[in-house]
């Protein structure tokens, strides 16, 4: 049987996450990689291009207005899949997280495939989550500060509970009603922790890789590919808690809010042999 779900303070929450991370950590790191690695394959094409349109003594050789237009165009693919990828690779690992917190065990395979027909409604939540969030920013650092910890909880809410980006902003005022503060406090620690892991990552992985290339012998496209193929590492080691630690202070609102503990608790017992629940039942009395 599961662990029985609970509230938790947010230093037991920011542990849960390390454990869970830790548990189920190939499977984080692979929904974190695929997307970026395929968002590289795709960005190799266009670098190799503005090299050669940079390397050729001509103008000639390779027309400017072509040049031009296929760098637009590659930019603006470059980012819609980058928004794509990056709503499923969050999507699936926010189905990671709560297939493990609820007792289950994740796979890349399923966490993937249950987002289908969700991509649009989470790349939406996060659009109206950052937009809420520019708008605190103009507005001055205090509202900022509150719509971060207001609609927090938008993308795990959308994804998991099958809503539109809209609804999961409003879902996520309601569940963070009356605990803003802790929930903020969650996300800017969560922050801090992100950024400086993933600076180490990033200068350790890059140190690593000059001095594996003789610090300085890599052809330029190399250099560009090494180079990204680094940041990924770091991004998808860094990517997963951001993840866990919003869908787990998800579960914990609605375990706070609305009895959440009990109910998977009712549903534990309803598919457990009769035994097991009469069991459970008698250790409850």
């Amino acid at each position: 049987m599961p662990e029985p779900l609970r509230p938790l303070s947010a230093g037991q929450l920011l542990d849960r996450t390390f454990q869970l991370y830790r548990r189920h950590f190939l499977v984080f790191m692979a929904i974190a990689a695929l997307p970026n690695l395929l968002l590289l394959l795709v960005r190799v094409p266009f670098w190799a291009l503005n090299l050669s349109a940079g390397s050729v003594s001509t103008v000639a050789s390779i027309p400017g207005p072509f040049v031009l237009v296929v760098g637009l165009a590659g930019g603006l693919v470059v980012l819609v899949l980058t928004m794509i990828l990056n709503a499923v690779a969050t999507g699936a690992s926010t189905f990671a997280v709560s297939d493990a917190y609820l007792g289950e065990k994740p796979t890349v395979s399923s966490c993937f495939s249950r987002m289908r027909g969700r991509v649009g409604q989470t790349i939406s939540a996060s659009f109206q989550y950052g937009l809420w969030i520019v708008l605190g920013g103009i507005l001055f650092i205090i509202p900022m500060f509150y719509f971060i910890a207001k609609y927090a909880l938008a993308v795990p809410a959308a994804v998991l509970e099958d809503i539109h980006g809209g609804d999961g902003i409003r879902r996520s005022g309601k569940l963070t009603e009356g605990a803003k503060g802790r929930v903020l406090l969650v996300y800017l620690l969560l922050m801090i922790l992100v950024v400086a892991v993933s600076l180490l990552l990033s200068w350790g992985l890059t140190f690593a890789g000059f001095i594996a290339h003789g610090g300085g012998t890599v052809p330029t496209l190399g250099k560009q590919i090494v180079a990204q193929l680094l940041q990924t590492i770091a991004n998808a080691l860094c990517f997963p808690f951001a993840s866990i630690a919003l869908t787990l202070l998800y579960y914990d609102q609605r375990v706070r809010k609305e009895a959440f503990d009990i109910d998977q608790m009712l549903r534990i017992l309803g598919q457990a042999p009769a035994g097991q629940a009469s069991a459970a039942g008698m250790a409850g009395n």
